[in-house]
């Protein structure tokens, strides 16, 4: 962009015709490529102000929640555009065999996609393809607000989005624990998370995540990740634990949810209150 003064005293902004690649950088998958641990959190409210706060507070991902959260098409559009200007990287969870979704998402300018109840490689497979231009995937061409989200011409935001975007996979089913190994093999896939709360459904143990049975599972899983060379995500409630997972390799780690988050924080204030 530059400034034009003509002899009227008005500032003329011209754009230039020439992309800088402004945002094209996906510095969560850099910073997890480089070993380093990540922090973000999960938006189920359909509100764009959220965020934006929560964009600026200094995470390094928000991932809406197109699954379990209240989130339209037209919303996503809004709260991944609320990300610009920071280094927060919108991500979405979409239903769980959706393409259509997935495609509605990305086009709107996400960096990435997890995808919930991986079972199988097929699925995991599925998964990578959904994120990826042809011959690589089976996305359909349409970016006509991704690539002003990143800050490029279309055909330039063709040329980089495979390579781009992030695969996130979902381990929370007793399938895919017992496919693991062969999901793993897929290639494309950039992490996989444990998910505590379904996993702890399907073991018998609702809202347990910290019975002995599910922290065994949990622990069958982080190994075998950690050995597959792909970066391991997992749930962490209190600094703690997150300081505790990023020192056992993890390198997504989620600290909560925008309702949790603030439910948190209400008790913390209100503590010691006299009511």
């Amino acid at each position: 962009m530059f400034y034009n003064r003509i002899a009227s005293g008005i500032i003329v902004i011209s754009l230039k015709t020439k992309y800088l690649g402004v945002g094209v950088e996906n510095l969560v998958k850099q910073k997890i490529a480089a070993g380093k641990p990540t922090y973000g959190a999960i938006v189920t409210a359909a509100s764009t102000p959220m965020v934006q706060v929560m964009a600026a507070a200094g995470l390094d991902w928000v991932m809406l929640d197109l699954e379990h959260g209240v989130i339209d098409a037209a919303a996503v559009h809004a709260m991944i555009a609320a990300t610009g200007g920071t280094r927060c990287a919108p991500l979405a969870r979409v239903p769980h065999d959706r393409h259509d979704v997935a495609q509605v998402v990305l086009d709107a300018g996400a960096y990435g996609l997890v995808f919930p109840m991986v079972c199988s490689r097929a699925e995991a497979e599925q998964a990578v393809a959904t994120l990826r231009y042809p011959p690589h995937g089976q996305r359909g061409w349409g970016p006509f607000y991704a690539a002003a989200r990143w800050g490029l011409a279309s055909p330039d935001y063709f040329k980089v989005a495979n390579d781009t975007l992030l695969t996130v996979v979902l381990i929370e089913h007793l399938d895919g624990v017992r496919n693991l190994d062969a999901i793993l093999t897929v290639k494309g896939i950039d992490v996989v998370v444990i998910a505590p709360g379904d996993l702890s459904v399907n073991l018998g143990y609702p809202n347990q995540r910290a019975h002995p049975e599910v922290l065994k599972v949990a622990a069958e899983i982080e190994a075998k990740v950690l050995k597959s060379g792909i970066a391991l995500g997992g749930i962490a409630l209190t600094p703690g634990e997150a300081a505790d997972k990023a020192a056992r390799g993890y390198r997504m780690i989620f600290i909560g949810a925008d309702v949790s988050l603030m439910q948190r924080a209400i008790a913390a204030s209100l503590g010691g209150t006299a009511r």
